[in-house]
């Protein structure tokens, strides 16, 4: 329709044009034709007029003088003349007086006959003479008129001849037009036909463009367009002009484009939502207000026990009266509805088509109409039967798990108050041992501290095992050296194996890497683990400790047994979790195994002694080698929590292998030699020492532990000066050897307490108990001005470490207090311990990152020179601890500001200045030691003006309220960064 409209439309428009044309040119040729054809009448007519002058006098005379021979010899000269039909002479009064017929008109005769010759009538016309008319011409002038001659066109002439001033008389000259017409009408038809080729041409010419250039790419874009509306979203129209119909296939491949996007778009969310609709889990459903089922998916058809939706559809009619059982909770139901237009997690029995009754929830919602109305409602059905069970078995199970934890937590609980005094018994036995006891006495001692040591022992796996099964206990990855653990390990148990007369090997592969990063203190604790079984259940032999660094092709899969196929192969790593490795390097895997000559374990028993308290002869081996049954559960577990797995091959009577794996990241061997020459330092001059921690921040004592473990010291905590005191007024004078003494803390200071320590005698001397004067005190304070060091000097500390408190600086220091002739350059301590401010500036210990506190005149609100909010990698560094041990810090050092910063207001609105001093304090020491450094400052600045009693103080601390929660703000950032 659209081709033949558009064509008939151009075609009238061309025929227009054509019609136009020949018109305008029609008209063009016919002027031209009138033109020409009176241009040669005119020509005629001046040639007859110049005849007819020329013979005007002789015709004169012979008409005056009536010589009719010479007129006829006149007239027949100019009858004579081409294309002169004839002539005729007139007297004056028009008459005719003779007429001469030239060649032409006789010519003309003979062609249209002669019978007008025989009848005697005029040659040229019927009328003998001229009319009044044909006078009132002549009295006018000549002219030549248009006749007929015959039949054919001819030029009638009127001339007349005076003489004298007279009219003598008239000449008529008849004259042949027939080629003037025919050259007129030829000339017509020759332009005619040009005009007619001219129109065709022009009408074919622009056929051909309107086709090739409009209707052509216009039915492409028609078509195209049919083809879109057919379904075929995203054609391209190519190939077209570059102007407006190029323009218009240019928008409508921009259109096809973003029909096929939306297309697209709407068909993968439809396939979405239907493919959400079809296997949602709920049962979605869309009734009528009455119940009637006007859509649902296979999920509610499944719940209320159909195979199709289109088999629920069919058979029910209407929800509400066949399913639900409870008319009252569908009342219900219904109320809420009406109520709010939504109810969610509506809780209801109904009745399956198989007639069992389940529990739904149900959530609906109405949907309104234009007007407002219900239309109808849609939601959907969760069965909820198994959650309703599951709920019963959930609290069964949330309460068999509290009891296992309070099982846990007392085990916990009563290992560590048997540890504690154990640990005090330990000491006093050395410090007995040490003091010139008779060898009878020294015999007992040592069994004694045998006994305490296995007691100890015992202790410590009922704790592990109970932190483990508690989930409480985590490793603590450190740099270490492989090797020198190893050795270690050998030379603890070498005495042993030399005492039953055994050989002990190890074995390291020369291409293990030596440096690792891990928890050195879980391995060396199963390795002594199995290599202590190892001996004590091997009477004659040997004992072979083995390394072996493993590769992927090495790693092969455990059988149900528990071991691996092949002796070739181990058991791999059930997980790289647990592995601490830096940045995206593969763990290092190990094979660790221990071989012994032994009594062996028989097959039925080999996963068995991995359980708790259990033994491979029970009661008997207990009875003759000892033991609990724990190691091997807790070497187990702490396996897997190194991302290994442990295995045994043995037979009863020809000895076990003990192999299990661990998978460590790399460690730094600049580290750890550093910290392996500072202990080997401590080995050589001083064993392990006993320190009372003095400190009432749960944090800050978690750090300062960390670091005193690691230097193999025995640490008791007081959580104040007073009950420093009171501890040390329990023990022997000398039973500690150095105090780490915080100076701002609750009940009783650090000031004070050294101050009445330093003028202590002893308190209980039947007893040889109180404190010791000259005991090595090292002050701990967040504190970093000159004048807080010369106060801790002058009442008698020894030493000062800025809070948070670094490894090396809490090493350096305990060695300048204790072994004074570490310090470079060293001078012996004065009486009673205590060095002078001077000396203390003099220290080489190594340089510590900068001050935890800024100058008194620093500018916190200064926006160039103002603290980062938080920079953990400094107060890692500061701290001198590993990543991993220093997350747990951070956590209890954000939970640890906020309720000291709450403490703190509650504090400020009841006018206690002196707390909310201290809670300043505590809280600046805290956020140092995470690193939340403008915390710090702004905690600084309350303690300062706490401490002044400054009407500035509320300020300060909107200013630390602001600063804490942009750290709360930054850390929930981080934390959603690193989900994402």
């Amino acid at each position: 329709m659209l081709k033949r409209r558009l064509r008939f439309k151009f075609n009238c428009a061309m025929i227009a044009v054509c019609l136009g044309v020949s018109l305008l040119f029609g008209a063009l040729f016919y002027y031209l034709d009138s033109l020409y054809y009176q241009t040669a009448l005119d020509g005629v007519e001046q040639v007859l007029t110049t005849v007819s002058m020329q013979k005007r006098v002789e015709i004169a005379f012979d008409l005056y003088s009536g010589q009719d021979v010479a007129l006829r010899a006149s007239l027949e000269e100019m009858a004579a003349l081409k294309h002169v039909l004839g002539v005729r002479a007139y007297d004056k009064d028009g008459n005719l007086k003779m007429e001469v017929l030239g060649p032409a008109g006789e010519a003309q005769l003979r062609a249209g006959g002669s019978q007008r010759i025989s009848q005697g009538e005029a040659f040229l016309l019927r009328e003998t003479s001229l009319t009044a008319n044909d006078l009132h011409e002549l009295a006018t002038g000549s002219a030549l008129q248009r006749t007929e001659f015959l039949g054919a066109s001819a030029g009638r002439f009127l001339y007349t001849i005076r003489s004298m001033d007279a009219t003598q008389g008239h000449i008529e000259i008849f004259y042949d037009l027939s080629d003037i017409l025919a050259n007129s009408r030829t000339g017509l038809i020759l332009l005619g036909l040009t005009l007619v080729a001219m129109v065709l041409s022009m009408a074919l010419l622009l056929n051909v463009l309107l086709s090739g250039l409009v209707i052509r790419p216009v039915e492409m874009l028609r078509n195209a367009m049919n083809r879109v509306r057919e379904g075929l979203i995203g054609l391209q129209v190519t190939s077209l002009p570059n102007d407006e119909i190029g323009d218009m296939a240019a928008a409508f491949n921009g259109m096809s484009v973003e029909l096929e996007a939306k297309r697209d778009s709407l068909m993968a969310s439809e396939a979405k939502y239907r493919s959400l609709f079809e296997n949602a889990v709920e049962g979605l459903f869309r009734t009528t207000m009455d119940g009637r089922i006007l859509g649902a998916n296979p999920a509610l058809a499944r719940i209320l026990g159909y195979e199709s939706q289109q088999e629920l559809m069919h058979e029910v009619r209407s929800l509400e009266s066949i399913f639900f059982i409870d008319a009252a909770s569908r009342l219900e139901l219904r109320r809420r509805l009406k109520e709010h237009g939504y109810v969610q997690d509506f809780e209801q029995q109904l009745r399956r088509r198989n007639g069992e009754v389940i529990w739904v929830a149900e959530t609906v919602r109405l949907v309104p109409g234009l007007d407002g109305e219900a239309l109808f409602m849609e939601g959907s059905l969760v069965d909820v039967t198994e959650r309703r069970r599951a709920g019963v078995l959930e609290r069964e199970k949330i309460q068999a798990e509290a009891q296992n934890r309070a099982k846990s937590e007392f085990l916990a609980a009563m290992s560590h108050e048997i540890r504690t005094p154990m640990n005090a018994i330990l000491g006093m036995t050395d410090l007995a041992m040490a003091s010139g006891l008779s060898p009878k006495q020294w015999e007992f001692m040592q069994t004694v501290k045998d006994s305490a040591f296995h007691l100890l022992t015992v202790i410590n796996d009922i704790l592990d095992l109970s932190k483990i099964e508690a989930g409480r206990l985590e490793l603590e990855p450190v740099d270490f050296d492989l090797e020198h653990l190893m050795g270690s390990i050998a030379k603890s148990m070498a005495y042993q194996a030399r005492k039953k007369g055994l050989e002990l090997y190890r074995s390291m592969d020369a291409n293990a890497p030596r440096y690792l990063h891990g928890d050195p203190a879980r391995l060396r604790q199963v390795l002594l683990n199995l290599v202590g079984n190892a001996i004590k259940f091997t009477e004659s032999g040997r004992v072979v400790m083995r390394v072996r660094f493993l590769v992927p092709e090495e790693i092969a899969a455990p059988n149900s047994t528990g071991s691996t196929d092949s002796a070739d192969t181990v058991a791999p790593p059930e997980t790289a979790d647990s592995v601490d490795t830096v940045g995206n390097e593969p763990p290092l895997c190990f094979a660790f195994s221990v071989q012994d000559t032994g009594i062996g374990v028989p097959a039925q028993k080999q996963q068995e002694i991995f359980n708790s308290f259990t033994q491979a002869q029970g009661s008997v081996t207990s009875r003759k080698y000892g033991g609990t049954g724990l190691g091997l559960a807790i070497s187990r577990k702490l396996v897997h929590m190194m991302g290994g797995e442990i295995t045994l091959e043995s037979e009863e009577g020809d000895g076990s292998i003990f192999t299990f794996t661990a998978c460590f990241g790399k460690g730094d061997p600049e580290a750890v030699q550093k910290e392996e020459t500072l202990l080997a330092e401590w080995s050589e001059r001083r064993g392990a020492l006993n320190i009372l921690l003095v400190e009432d921040n749960p944090l800050n004592v978690r750090v300062a532990e960390l670091h005193l473990k690691r230097m193999g010291h025995n640490i008791i905590v007081a959580n104040n000066g007073e009950h420093a005191l009171e501890i040390m007024s329990t023990m022997p004078e000398k039973a500690f050897d150095v105090v780490l003494m915080d100076l701002e803390m609750p009940v009783m200071d650090g000031f004070e307490a050294t101050r009445t320590i330093r003028s202590a005698t002893m308190n209980n001397p039947a007893l040889d108990a109180g404190p010791n004067p000259n005991v090595p005190i090292i002050a701990m304070t967040a504190h970093a001005l000159i004048d807080v060091k010369e106060r801790c000097l002058e009442i008698g500390m020894n030493d000062f470490v800025a809070k948070p408190v670094n490894f090396a600086d809490l090493s350096a220091a305990i060695q300048r207090a204790v072994l004074p002739d570490l310090r470079a350059g060293a001078e012996a301590l004065p009486e009673g311990g205590a060095v002078t401010a001077s000396a203390l500036t003099r220290e080489t210990a190594p340089p510590r990152p900068p001050a935890a506190e800024p100058p008194a005149e620093h500018c916190v609100d200064d926006d160039e020179s103002a603290p980062p909010v938080l920079d953990t990698k400094g107060a890692i560094r500061t701290l001198g601890i590993t990543p991993e041990l220093f997350q747990p810090i951070f956590e209890n050092s954000v939970r640890e500001v906020r309720m000291l910063f709450d403490r703190l207001g509650t504090e400020y609105e009841a006018g206690d200045i002196a707390a909310v001093t201290l809670s300043a304090h505590t809280a600046k020491s805290t956020a140092a030691t995470m690193g939340a450094l403008e915390c710090r400052d702004a905690a600084r600045q309350v303690e300062l003006a706490a401490r002044d009693n400054s009407d500035a103080l509320p300020t300060h601390i909107e200013a630390m309220a602001a600063a804490l929660a942009r750290l709360e703000q930054r850390i929930a950032a981080d934390e959603s960064s690193a989900d994402e």
